[in-house]
């Protein structure tokens, strides 16, 4: 009796198959983003010291070993997600002076700032707390909050001289941490006299 011989794939075969699906996983075009992500959340709700990459691997779905492919080290990965968080406030920064006209209307500007942008989440205010904490104890990402205090000056000599400017900007940070912690926070018209005040504004 006839017995046909069992076929056997090349190995070549199987091995080709085994790297196409390999390579499918590893240019997965969202997973880069989805480990920045996951990191971001990882810090809002843990903090920078509770972020680790089995965390964030598992938040992010993917193995642990996927985030060496994508970043050199933890500390990439951090910067990485920090950059995006100043980003984003950088552009509520232009998105509230992109309209403004005058030296009244960037007082406005500041104050829907202070109470309304920065205030609308206490996500995105313990992510700005975290960039500062991490920026005392490692000067590397200074960078990044310089970028996220630069833009604020850069709008605000749109309509004051450079002093003036500054010290309004000064304020603003000051005011978001006041607003943020006082048990009995500013109102937005104490911050709007203050910064009239600053910015010698009438009412």
């Amino acid at each position: 009796m006839y017995v046909r011989p069992h076929k056997v794939r090349p190995p070549s075969v199987a091995l080709s198959g085994r790297r196409t699906s390999m390579r499918t996983r590893r240019h997965d075009p969202t997973r880069r983003d989805r480990i920045i992500e996951a990191t971001i959340d990882s810090i809002a709700e843990h903090g920078v010291a509770g972020t680790s990459q089995r965390r964030v691997a598992a938040d992010a779905g993917v193995q642990v070993g996927s985030l060496s492919y994508h970043f050199e080290n933890s500390d990439h990965l951090l910067k990485e997600a920090f950059t995006r968080c100043v980003q984003v406030i950088r552009d509520q920064i232009e998105n509230r002076f992109a309209t403004v006209e005058d030296a009244s209307g960037a007082v406005e500007a500041a104050v829907q700032l202070i109470h309304e942008d920065f205030q609308s989440s206490r996500r995105e205010l313990i992510l700005y707390y975290e960039l500062y904490a991490i920026t005392l104890r490692s000067p590397d990402y200074q960078s990044l909050t310089a970028g996220m205090i630069d833009i604020g000056q850069q709008m605000l000599e749109k309509f004051f001289d450079q002093a003036t400017a500054r010290a309004i900007n000064t304020y603003i940070e000051g005011a978001c941490c006041y607003v943020a912690l006082s048990a009995v926070p500013e109102t937005p018209a104490a911050t709007r006299e203050m910064l009239r005040r600053l910015a010698h504004v009438p009412a």
